[in-house]
């Protein structure tokens, strides 16, 4: 490191400083937010599209893993129909459940899925949500979730590599779904 003569480092400082405190009045230090980076995360049901929503969790959930020195999970499409299909039910049916009446369990949405197949083993789990105005917002479902040490646990496991995003919404309702997996063929 070049030795700096002491008159010198005075300037040095207060350009440093000075550059922070633009860049701070400006908004170019504004504190990170979970939702930072995840665009449509503070949308309600109201004004969110499936794709949107969908985007907006995995994004979210992502950025969870990653505050807490996790990967990200990969999305697939087998697990994402499964879960925009429970969405899809449970919005339906006006209800609010793992297995909704006369829906498969969710071992056999994850099979018919195909996710399976040909595995030699496998894990899997599921999140699900919903609600409407500022509680249905992708960031508050996610919030919620990582208030819940069951669904926070799904949210940071070791185990599940994969995950698949569904959405629906009824009037002002949104219904979410997360179906989580790992496979090994």
């Amino acid at each position: 490191m070049p030795l700096v003569p002491r008159y010198l480092r005075t300037p040095v400082i207060l350009l440093v400083a000075g550059a922070c405190a633009l860049l701070a009045l400006c908004g170019g230090l504004a504190p990170a937010s979970a939702e930072a980076g995840c665009k449509y995360s503070r949308k309600n049901p109201d004004d969110i599209r499936g794709k949107e929503a969908r985007q907006a969790i995995s994004c979210l959930v992502n950025k969870k893993r990653n505050e807490h020195g996790r990967g990200d999970y990969s999305n697939d499409g087998r697990l994402a129909s499964a879960a925009d299909n429970h969405s899809e039910v449970m919005a339906r049916k006006s209800c609010f459940s793992h297995q909704c009446s006369g829906e498969p369990s969710l071992a056999q949405r994850i099979r018919n899925s195909g996710y399976l197949s040909g595995a030699r083993s496998w894990s899997y789990g599921e999140n699900i949500a919903h609600g409407s105005g500022g509680n249905g917002e992708p960031y508050s479902i996610v919030k919620s979730w990582m208030n819940s040490s069951a669904h926070r646990a799904a949210i940071l496991s070791g185990t599940f590599k994969e995950m698949g995003v569904g959405y629906e919404d009824r009037g002002k309702h949104g219904y979410y779904t997360v179906d989580f997996g790992f496979r090994r063929g």
